[in-house]
C-alpha cells in the first residue's frame, strides 16, 4: 500500500510538537532573562513539564511501521508503547498519585505554581490540577471533559494552544 504520507506531514508529526515544546521552554527562560535584567514583566510559569504523549503520539509512526513491516505496524507500536509505560511502572509511584506529581517540583527545584502542567488525558490533567499544578489539557481527541470535580486551567486542542497560555500574562481576579 502506497503512503500519503507528504513531507510537511512527515515533519508536523515528528519535528513540529518537540520543536514547539522546546520553544515554549526557551521562551519561558528568555522571559524570566529580560525580567531579572529589567526588562519585561515577569512571566508566570518558571517551567512546563510534559506528559510524554503530549509531546509524542506512537500512533502517528503506525503507517510508516506498516510500510517497514506490513501487517504488523500497529502491533508493533502498540507493543512499543507498553515498553514505554512498563518503564514508567518500574518507578515506586505512577499518575494520578500526588507523589508522581511531585516529581516535576523535586527535580525542578521550582514551586507548584511556577510549573505548568501540560497533560494528554483529562484524568491526568485532573490528577496535576488537584495536586495544584497550574495545568493545561492538551484534548487532541477532542474528548469531553471529565467529571472529576475538577477542571484543568486550560482545555486545548495543540501545542501552539498550550503556548498560547503559557505566554499569556495571569488573569486577574
Amino acid at each position: 500500500m502506497h503512503s500519503t504520507t507528504t513531507p510537511c506531514l512527515m515533519f508536523r508529526k515528528h519535528i513540529a510538537g518537540p520543536v514547539l515544546a522546546a520553544a515554549v521552554a526557551i521562551m519561558i527562560t528568555a522571559a524570566h532573562t529580560s525580567a531579572a535584567s529589567g526588562g519585561a514583566a515577569r512571566p508566570r510559569f518558571k517551567a512546563v513539564a510534559f506528559d510524554y504523549l503530549v509531546l509524542f503520539d506512537p500512533d502517528s509512526v503506525v503507517s510508516e511501521v506498516e510500510q517497514i513491516v506490513p501487517g504488523q505496524g500497529r502491533q508493533l507500536t502498540d507493543v512499543w508503547r507498553t515498553r514505554q509505560f512498563e518503564y514508567a511502572w518500574l518507578r515506586s509511584t505512577y499518575k494520578p498519585d500526588p507523589h508522581a506529581y511531585q516529581l516535576g517540583v523535586d527535580r525542578l527545584h521550582y514551586a507548584k505554581q511556577e510549573i505548568l502542567f501540560a497533560a494528554f488525558g483529562g484524568w491526568d490533567a485532573a490528577g496535576a490540577k488537584l495536586f495544584g499544578y497550574p495545568t493545561v489539557w492538551v484534548n487532541r481527541f477532542n474528548q469531553p471533559l471529565e467529571e472529576l470535580g475538577v477542571r484543568p486551567d486550560r482545555v486545548v486542542t495543540n501545542l501552539n494552544g498550550l503556548l498560547e497560555f503559557a505566554l499569556s500574562p495571569p488573569r486577574t481576579k
